[in-house]
């Protein structure tokens, strides 16, 4: 049986294949301490295009590992919210270490754990399920991810006032990340006002002396702001379009979209035309990744090289749609 990355990409066996053979074995995050097999999956609605499979499975290959991971796409079974437990007793049952969760299911997933970490209790958001003898346990990892990811592309430039869109569980862990970062007043805005009202009050219990405000109306906010993050689902394919008005970008408010299929949205790209620095959600996904493989068996995993497989797969997926063309 050929090696799974050569089913998958010739030029990722490629890269992988010199990563093992090479120094990059011996460099630190390129070895596993516990796990020599894993089983996991990513569990939400239209996953089709998410290359989290892949990339965990790459990784986990250049490790050493032998990785299994499965989408789970609630839309194409025709499973609602309402079915999380049979889809968490059923991954149990089957073995797997834990699951990957994505929108819509971060929050709705919640009741059925046995245990949440202290950070997702905060979040009101989990995203990561793993499982134990006794139970399923939830971790939210998307905030470190997002932190690390920030600090790296945009962390040198203002941040002081910073408006978020959309509240739901990516929108709470990118406000509890700014403020921990250190800034000062957060704007809110849900298209559902009472979930923006309700994570600014959270979020002000945890930090009082930063402000955190909801806000119905955003365009004088944005005008404001130093930065705008997107946390909503719109702008990727499957939910085309903007949650704000492009004509408030300008050069000196920096934009960062969660989104990163396509890789680049509207807003980023009415961002760029504007002139503003501007970052999507992929170098967030690659620390994600890594969190989650530590959590799932115990695997030091390394970011960069989950990055290259993400660009790898990015490169090859824009040459297949140029052939189909």
């Amino acid at each position: 049986m050929a090696p799974l990355s050569t089913i998958r990409i010739a030029n990722i066996q490629v890269e992988h294949r010199s990563m093992v053979m090479g120094s990059d074995k011996e460099a630190p995050g390129a070895r596993a301490e516990n796990a020599v097999s894993l089983l996991a999956g990513l569990v939400g609605k239209g996953l089709g295009e998410s290359f989290a499979p892949e990339i965990h499975m790459l990784e986990g290959e250049s490790l050493d590992i032998r990785y299994v991971f499965r989408r789970i796409d609630l839309s194409l079974t025709g499973k609602e919210n309402e079915d999380l437990p049979a889809v968490l007793e059923g991954a149990k049952t089957c073995g797997f270490n834990g699951l990957v969760i994505t929108h819509p299911c971060k929050q709705a997933v919640i009741p059925h754990l046995n245990g949440i970490s202290e950070t997702a209790a905060i979040l009101n958001a989990v995203n990561t399920v793993v499982f134990k003898y006794d139970g399923a346990y939830g971790h939210n990892t998307d905030w470190l991810g997002f932190l690390t990811a920030f600090r790296a592309g945009l962390g040198d430039l203002p941040s002081d006032h910073v408006v978020i869109l959309g509240c739901g569980g990516a929108g709470a862990a990118m406000a509890f990340a700014m403020l921990k970062h250190g800034t000062s007043r957060l704007t809110l805005h849900d298209t559902e006002s009472s979930r923006a009202d309700e994570l600014a009050a959270r979020m002000s219990t945890h930090f009082p002396d930063q402000t955190v405000e909801a806000a119905d109306a955003i365009d004088r906010f944005v005008a404001q702001a130093d930065g705008i993050i997107n946390a909503t689902p719109i702008g990727m394919t499957h939910y085309p379009g903007t949650p704000v008005d492009l004509n408030l970008m300008r050069s000196d408010l920096w934009a960062l979209d969660l989104n990163y299929f396509p890789e680049e949205t509207e807003l980023l790209e009415a961002a760029r035309k504007a002139g503003a620095r501007t970052m999507n959600g992929r170098h967030m996904s690659a620390s994600q990744v890594a969190e989650q493989m530590r959590l799932f068996g115990g695997v030091i995993a390394d970011p960069e090289r989950i990055l290259r497989f993400s660009d790898a797969l990015s490169e090859h997926r824009k040459a297949s749609k140029g052939r189909k063309e």
